[in-house]
């Protein structure tokens, strides 16, 4: 029985061909559908070029969990996309996982129909906790640039299971270590820092959690 896999992806492609190469290799997995919140990306490119359909759907502004109303404008944001994953359900069978490689914070109805079914792909290392209160020190959007500024020597990606708490699901995998080289404090060093990591961690350790997702694996997650 073929498995379907559900991508969603910022821009790309590094993480998105990672999950066609995957599905290349593993012919029993198929992905049928690429959900995007920018009409014209790489990976949008790539998803036409190799026929895979394509919903894109922008999502705009920030979500901030704290502030009053943000998270049912977000919530409203998100039901057309949510009405998609359910017509391609109803249309094609049950969706066996969601990839986020989005740089969009999912909220309300999404997460309770499928949160159990995604992964998502974290640009900085979700094992480093804060010792007062235990829970990770880079989460959100800004993880990976905090994780810079912290003076840590390198950064890695981490894939981890999705819950309603933003980054704190249980981790699958973390890809190898990169080292930063530049000025902690030129904006250009960390952007390409963090093009350079999409391409030597985040890619390893989502193909890594693929295969535990689908194959199983003895450990609770791999390290590199």
């Amino acid at each position: 029985m073929t498995r379907r896999i559900v991508m969603f992806s910022s821009w790309g492609p590094g993480n998105f061909q990672t999950a066609l190469e995957f599905c290349d290799d593993y012919t029993e997995t198929r992905l049928a559908l690429l959900v995007s919140d920018r009409a014209e990306t790489p990976s949008t490119r790539l998803a036409q070029r190799r026929g895979i359909e394509l919903f894109v759907h922008p999502i705009e502004g920030g979500y901030d969990p704290n502030r009053a109303g943000s998270r049912s404008r977000r919530i409203a944001a998100l039901e057309p996309v949510l009405h998609r994953l359910q017509r391609l359900e109803r249309e094609d069978g049950p969706i066996d996982l969601i990839v986020l490689a989005f740089r969009r914070i999912l909220a309300g109805p999404i997460l309770d129909q499928f949160a159990a079914r995604m992964i998502n792909v974290h640009p900085s290392d979700l094992s480093v906790f804060n010792i007062a209160d235990r829970r990770p020190r880079y989460v959100g959007i800004d993880g990976l640039s905090r994780a810079i500024a912290d003076g840590n020597p390198t950064t890695r990606t981490s894939v981890h299971k999705v819950t309603a708490a933003v980054d704190e699901g249980q981790l699958i995998c973390l890809g190898p270590e990169l080292r930063f080289e530049g000025s902690r404090d030129s904006r250009h060093d960390i952007e390409a820092h963090e093009a350079r990591q999409k391409q030597c961690s985040d890619r390893v350790a989502l193909r890594k959690a693929l295969e535990i997702w689908f194959h199983g694996a003895p450990e609770p997650f791999a390290i590199f």
